[in-house]
Formats: structure tokens, C-alpha cells, sequence
């Protein structure tokens, strides 16, 4: 079987581009013969046109590309990475059926929501509603969770006999329990702080408001707390509210940004913390849940969205609406040890349902439906 996985040019150490990487390699190491092709940069001119109109254009068609090259390319089948990338179906014949990931579409579910819609420009909705159009051109979907896939199903009525769950695996070699060197405590001043992971961007819908509100409620009582924020805002306004509220409450000492840091860092990071929270009231899966289960990293996480399908029993919930809540499940887990270890031993076992071997087994079944369907 031979697969080409399209995928965008430079999706970094996004949620979107880890998964991807993870799909790339699990079937590499199963013996899937897999070539990757991403769209080509649009000609010069047009990013050009694109920076004087504020737009990178470049990233906006890597997004949702028109055509791919795949002249010399031979495939069984196309693997298109993510739901946005779906425009390339309406654009360009393939001469393989084609498979799409959906890892969401809460874009379009919390468009007419005033605070969480975030495609406010009108050529963002024009496209994002192209890319759902092209999804009905694949020959099957891959949601990463039964979340997603009811979604699919309720939201765009879908045929439910076409969306296969294919959950996103972790690589347990390099995500498990390991000790933490105290240079890296030191380097991201850690030493003598009980550490609150929040892994992620500044999306509204992620409720940092809620956790820092929390914060403030919980300082008292655990006056070494410190919020260690890792990820990328991406919401340049949202990340100025923050930053407004944490200086209504007197938190500056007790929150710490890091918008970028290497993937061997933050898998140490995941170990240095006490706990990792996420607040988000939709999720269309969950990786940091998940990374910091297999981690050892007790989770304190919403019940809402796909983060019950991920954390199941080995995480503490709470309303992501409720910063009392949320104050009361972050102070257990700071102040109980032995509920800790119930957490972290809970949440290794959890993490190894997720396994690579798990993963190729759901896509190979996947792709082999979809290339029989198409004879």
C-alpha cells in the first residue's frame, strides 16, 4: 500500500503538526511506503499583495490549498492531514480516493458566538465553509475522537457510515515519568514552586480566565503556586485581557508565559509540574491531556467536549465555567501526595491506550475500506 499524506507546509510544534508527525511516523514504522507532499508557496507577488493587505498569504493557502504538486507522485491513496486542507477536493482531481483527519470543527460550531468565533474576516468564514464542502468529496473522514465524529454527524449531517474514529497516538518512549535536571527548574525559575502546566494558545474557548481566576482563589492557601503557561497565544487580545486580569489580582509574581520552548523542554516540563490543568469547553481531543497522562502529570481538565474520551477515569473534573471548582480540584491535588501518585499511576495506564500500534491498526483498516470502495 502506497500512502501520500498531504500536509501543510510549516505546521511547527502546533497540536496539528504533532499529530501529523506522529501519523508520518507510526506508518513509517509499520512498512507503509508514505510520501509527503505540502502546497507550494503562492508566486511572489502575491505574498507580496498579501503583506500589504496584512495577510500571509503564504500560510493562508497552506491552510486551504487550491492544488497540490503530485505529477510525480504515485499513490493507493491520499491522506489529506487536517478538515481545513479539504478546499484542495473542489479544486484538483486526485487520481486516488482520498481520505481527510478531521481534528475539529469548532470554528464553525462557535461562529455566531460573539466572544469564541474566530473567523472574523469575512475571507477566513468564505473558506473555512469551502473546506467543509470538500469534505464531502472524501471517500471517508478520520475524526480523532467520537466527539468529533458526532459532530460531523449532528452538525453537517454527515453519513455516519464514512467517518471512522482514528484516535491520535503518543510515542510512550518519549513521553513517560523521567526526573527533572535543576537546571531546567532554574532556567524557567521553577525552584521552590508547586507547578500548574497549562499547555496551549490564548483561544477563548481554552478559559484561561477561569484558571486564573482559580489562581487567585487558591493563592492563600498554596502561596508557592505558580501558572506556567506554555504555547503560543495566537489571540493577540485575549492575551492582553489576561495579562489585565492577572494585574487585577496581584498574580504577576504567580504567572509565567513561555510562548515557545524545544519539544525536549516541554516534555520535562510536563514532569516538573504538579499538575496540569485544561479549562476549554471544547476540544476536539485533547494532546496535552494526553501527553501529560502518559507524563505522569496528575490532569485536572474539563468534562466537556472529547476530554472525557481522553483522561477517562485518571483525571479530577470540573465545570470550565467555574473558578471556585476548579480552585478546590487544583488545591486537592497541591496538597494530597497520596491522591498524586493515584493520579500519575491512573494516568500512565490511560496514556497506553493510546499506542501507535492502536493508531496504524484503525488507519490501515481506514484506508483499505476506502480503497475497496473506490473499485
Amino acid at each position: 500500500m502506497q500512502i501520500t499524506l498531504i500536509t501543510r507546509p510549516t505546521a511547527g510544534s502546533t497540536g496539528t503538526g504533532r499529530y501529523t508527525a506522529s501519523v508520518a511516523a507510526a506508518l513509517q514504522q509499520a512498512g507503509v511506503q508514505l510520501s509527503t507532499v505540502s502546497p507550494a508557496a503562492p508566486p511572489w507577488a502575491m505574498q507580496r499583495f498579501g503583506q500589504l493587505v496584512g495577510r500571509d498569504l503564504r500560510a493562508f493557502f497552506g491552510s486551504y490549498p487550491l492544488r497540490v504538486p503530485i505529477a510525480h507522485t504515485r499513490a493507493d491513496l491520499y491522506h489529506i492531514a487536517t478538515q481545513t486542507m479539504a478546499t484542495l477536493l473542489l479544486f484538483q482531481r486526485l487520481p486516488a480516493p482520498a481520505v481527510v483527519t478531521v481534528l475539529d470543527i469548532l470554528p464553525y460550531l462557535l461562529l455566531h458566538d460573539p466572544h469564541l468565533n474566530t473567523l472574523a474576516h469575512p475571507l477566513d468564514r468564505f473558506c473555512y465553509r469551502l473546506a467543509l464542502r470538500g469534505l464531502r468529496r472524501a471517500r471517508r473522514l478520520l475524526a480523532i475522537s467520537e466527539y468529533t465524529r458526532r459532530t460531523l454527524i449532528e452538525a453537517l449531517h454527515l453519513p455516519a457510515a464514512q467517518i471512522d474514529v482514528v484516535y491520535p497516538a503518543i510515542d510512550l518512549a518519549q513521553w513517560h515519568p523521567a526526573p527533572v535536571p535543576e537546571a531546567l527548574r532554574q532556567r524557567y525559575g521553577l525552584v521552590g514552586r508547586r507547578v500548574v502546566l497549562y499547555v496551549g494558545s490564548d483561544d477563548p474557548r481554552k478559559n484561561l480566565t477561569t484558571l486564573i481566576e482559580a489562581l487567585a482563589l487558591l493563592r492563600q492557601a498554596v502561596p508557592d503556586v505558580l501558572l506556567l503557561k506554555v504555547g503560543a497565544p495566537h489571540f493577540t487580545a485575549e492575551r492582553q485581557r489576561l495579562h489585565a486580569l492577572i494585574e487585577r489580582h496581584n498574580l504577576t509574581q504567580h504567572v509565567r508565559f513561555c510562548d515557545s520552548v524545544p519539544d525536549t523542554d516541554l516534555r520535562l516540563l510536563y514532569c516538573a509540574a504538579a499538575i496540569m490543568v485544561l479549562p476549554s469547553s471544547y476540544e476536539g481531543f485533547g494532546l496535552p491531556v494526553l501527553e501529560a497522562l502518559a507524563s505522569g502529570t496528575p490532569v485536572v481538565c474539563a468534562r466537556t467536549s472529547a476530554l472525557p474520551e481522553v483522561a477517562g477515569t485518571a483525571a479530577l473534573y470540573a465545570d470550565p465555567h467555574s473558578p471556585p471548582q476548579f480552585a478546590t480540584a487544583i488545591k486537592r491535588v497541591l496538597l494530597d501526595a497520596s491522591l498524586r501518585e493515584e493520579l500519575a499511576a491512573r494516568g500512565t495506564q490511560q496514556a497506553a491506550h493510546f499506542s501507535s500500534a492502536r493508531q496504524v491498526q484503525d488507519l490501515l483498516a481506514a484506508y483499505r475500506r476506502s480503497i475497496a470502495a473506490a473499485r
